[in-house]
C-alpha cells in the first residue's frame, strides 16, 4: 500500500514525515507500528526499531561521497552485520530491478541525479522494511525510471501488521 502526502512547498510535508518516522520528537500523540508505540522506545530501541523496520529516502539522497554506490546501498545490512553472501544475495536483484547494476563501483559525485535516486532506494529497500519513508522519491526521475522505483518497492516492502 502506498500513501502520499501531498502539499505546496513550506506546507510541512517533510516535518510530518519525519515526525512519523522518529527523526523528529513530538510532543504529543502517538505514533505506532508493528504494534508498537515508538514513543515508548529508549534511543537505543528506536535506533535499532528503524534499523530493522524503516527504509529512508531523502529528498537529497544522503549517501556517502566517500564510499561507492555499492557500498551505499549495502551500508544499512553491513552496520547490522549481515554476512556478506547475504547482503550480496539481496542486492543482485534490487539494483536489476533499478537498472543501477552497471554504477555499482562508482561514487555518488560520479553519477547522475536519477542514479543517485535510485541508489538511495536500493537502500532504503534491502532492509526489507515495514514501511519507507521518502521525501519526493520520483523527482530526479523520468517516468520509466519511476515506474521501476514503484515497481520495486511492491516485491520488497513487507506488509505491516495490524495495531491492536
Amino acid at each position: 500500500m502506498f500513501t502520499a502526502i501531498m502539499g505546496p512547498s513550506g506546507s510541512g510535508k517533510t516535518m510530518l514525515m519525519n515526525v512519523l518516522s522518529t527523526i523528529d520528537k513530538i510532543s504529543g500523540g502517538e505514533v505506532w507500528l508493528e504494534g508498537q508505540s515508538l514513543l515508548d522506545l529508549n534511543n537505543r530501541e528506536l535506533r535499532r526499531f528503524r534499523q530493522e523496520h524503516m527504509g529512508f529516502i531523502f529528498q537529497d539522497y544522503n549517501l556517502l561521497d566517500t564510499l561507492t554506490i555499492k557500498e551505499n546501498i549495502l551500508l544499512p545490512l553491513s552496520l547490522r552485520r549481515f554476512p556478506t553472501a547475504e547482503m550480496e544475495q539481496r542486492l543482485q536483484p534490487i539494483v536489476m530491478a533499478l537498472n543501477i547494476e552497471d554504477i555499482l563501483e562508482k561514487y555518488p559525485t560520479e553519477v547522475s541525479g536519477g542514479q543517485k535516486q535510485r541508489a538511495a532506494s536500493a537502500r532504503a529497500i534491502i532492509t526489507k522494511p515495514a514501511i519507507v519513508f521518502a521525501d519526493e522519491p520520483t523527482g530526479a526521475l523520468d517516468s520509466r525510471s519511476a515506474a521501476q522505483l514503484w515497481s520495486s518497492w511492491e516485491n520488497y516492502i513487507k506488509p505491516s501488521k495490524p495495531s491492536s
